[in-house]
């Protein structure tokens, strides 16, 4: 994702001005901005020819410790629009949804973290329960691969000690970590949503699901 300016949700005054805006709603001012131009070469770009279409595979048997990148095509325009990534161990597990906009009733999201979700956490968090609407519809592009358990540790770490990102930086901050993880040196951090789902989907060791959502 592209952009240029940090956020400090809340963390302080603007002179003359009372206090700063929320983190949440500058968000959700540009993605709705966005929204409405998609056009913009943020957190994806329009890739008509690379999309596939596919229909679900079979899910494959769930490994204790693997990472789960998601996607989130805005259906219609080809455009992939936001990138989480869900890492899981024996102990605990993660939604790791930089500069998203979905929230739980059942699963607090500290800044863009979600600790320990439930199954039907992340089963809503990959339907985007509450953000499909008949306006605007989404395809999931999801990618599982199962990892050493000392690979899904770092990766928790990683995105637990992630730094803010400016709007329309999903990708960027979900490319980081898994560029650095044993591995995956085939990420390059800092790319477009795009580019990370053009390079995903070129690595057969991950198990590639793409469903409709609504809409």
């Amino acid at each position: 994702m592209a952009g240029g300016f940090g956020l400090n949700a809340g963390r302080g005054l603007a002179p003359e001005t009372g206090p700063l805006p929320s983190r949440r709603a500058v968000l959700a001012s540009v993605t709705a901005s966005v929204l409405g131009t998609a056009l913009l070469a943020g957190c994806g770009r329009l890739t008509v020819p690379d999309l596939p279409d596919t229909d679900v595979a079979p899910r494959p048997p769930q490994a204790p410790n693997r990472l789960r990148i998601a996607i989130f095509e805005i259906a219609g325009l080809d455009f992939p629009f936001h990138a989480g990534l869900i890492v899981h161990t024996p102990q605990s597990s993660i939604i790791f949804d930089p500069l998203g906009h979905w929230t739980s009733a059942d699963c607090s999201r500290e800044n863009d973290v979600f600790r320990d979700p439930t199954d039907a956490v992340v089963a809503a968090y990959l339907a985007r329960d509450g953000l499909v609407s008949l306006n605007v519809g989404w395809t999931l592009h999801l990618f599982e691969i199962a990892v050493p358990a000392s690979v899904a540790e770092r990766a928790m770490r990683l995105a637990l000690a992630s730094p803010d990102y400016p709007p329309l930086h999903c990708a960027q901050a979900v490319s980081t970590v898994l560029a650095q993880l044993p591995g995956f040196e085939f990420v390059e951090p800092g790319v477009v949503t795009a580019d990370l789902y053009r390079v995903l989907r070129a690595q057969p060791a991950f198990t590639y699901t793409r469903r409709a959502l609504g809409g």
